[in-house]
């Protein structure tokens, strides 16, 4: 987890399985000695991956915990959570040959049987019978991208299971005599399928868009005998608070078709980086508003002194 929401979209999809609150789930740091040989969360990779491998694992648990509901469904109601040694107690339950616990119903915080809501227990109560009775209540998930093939020799095949698309329009003003640039405006429309978490998402489509602009506006590498001279916040200018459009934008498009990927959700964390190009377009069309030729192209990134340069001619 890197301030991309991953902890908290697995947490949600793990709690809609059992119909409770995202608040009732607690996600631990991942670790090698917990699941070895992890990969990182490149191409925003970490939700689809990672939450579909939780489910997988959730969705063991759950048919566990149903079988067990049938089980106590089937027995007197004074028996219910008593398993332990002595006169009057049940006997332990065994779920090896449980059937109809497809029938079995998760629904805000409680379990009951779809054709017969008066059986039904809480949640919490169903998983101290599930302990009580020596059934396993940890299990391990794993998920791959399904179809995904590319052969780099011949340049064929599937990489991608999908494709997340988004749109950006941004106006700048620029200033003839010293080449500072403002970006007044950004309008921005993605399409991330069906969102696991809104706000997070639109949180890193319009942090993408800044880090994209920041590296098409300012973020400029300076080298002096081969040896790299901008290596700090103090020579290497990240963008700030003031650098980011005065007046921005974000909507989601509504899309639930998407359905291969978890939730008909889409990875969200780098392609909102892409859309920073509209704020370079944006600057060459105020340069040449300002009399800047064809032949004077502007140069990425677009510093205030590239622009200055290119308003002046002595590019």
């Amino acid at each position: 987890e890197m301030g991309q929401g991953v902890n908290t979209k697995i947490a949600q999809v793990v709690a809609e399985v059992l119909s409770i609150p995202a608040a009732q789930i607690r996600v631990m740091a991942t670790s090698t000695e917990k699941i070895p040989n992890t990969s990182p969360t490149a191409a925003s990779s970490g939700s689809d991956i990672n939450g579909q491998a939780a489910v997988n694992a959730m969705l063991q648990i759950k048919e566990r915990l149903a079988k067990v509901a049938v089980e106590v469904f089937q027995r007197p109601e004074t028996y219910r959570g008593r398993v332990v040694a002595g006169s009057g107690t049940a006997p332990e339950i065994d779920i090896t040959n449980t059937i109809g616990f497809e029938d079995v119903t998760f629904e805000d915080g409680e379990v009951f049987l779809k054709n017969d809501s008066k059986k039904r227990i809480s949640l919490n109560e169903l998983i101290s019978e599930a302990y009580l009775n020596r059934v396993q209540l940890a299990a391990s998930g794993y998920y791959r991208y399904p179809g995904v093939t590319f052969n780099k020799e011949t340049g064929k095949g599937t990489p991608f299971l999908y494709y997340t698309n988004g749109v950006a329009a941004s106006e700048v003003s620029i200033d003839r005599f010293t080449g500072e640039l403002k970006v007044l405006r950004t309008e921005i429309l993605m399409d991330l399928g069906r969102p696991i978490n809104e706000g997070i998402d639109l949180g890193q489509v319009t942090g993408g868009f800044v880090q994209g602009m920041g590296w098409l506006t300012t973020e400029k590498l300076y080298y002096k005998e081969g040896r790299l001279i901008s290596c700090s916040p103090s020579t290497y200018k990240i963008p700030s608070v003031h650098d980011i459009p005065r007046e921005f934008h974000c909507e989601l498009i509504e899309n639930t078709q998407n359905t291969r990927n978890l939730r008909a959700s889409k990875a969200v964390g780098e392609p909102p980086l892409l859309l920073g190009i509209s704020v370079w377009a944006a600057i060459q069309n105020a340069l040449a508003n300002a009399g800047a030729t064809r032949e004077q192209t502007l140069p990425i990134p677009a510093t205030q002194e590239e622009i200055y340069l290119t308003l002046k001619g002595l590019r």
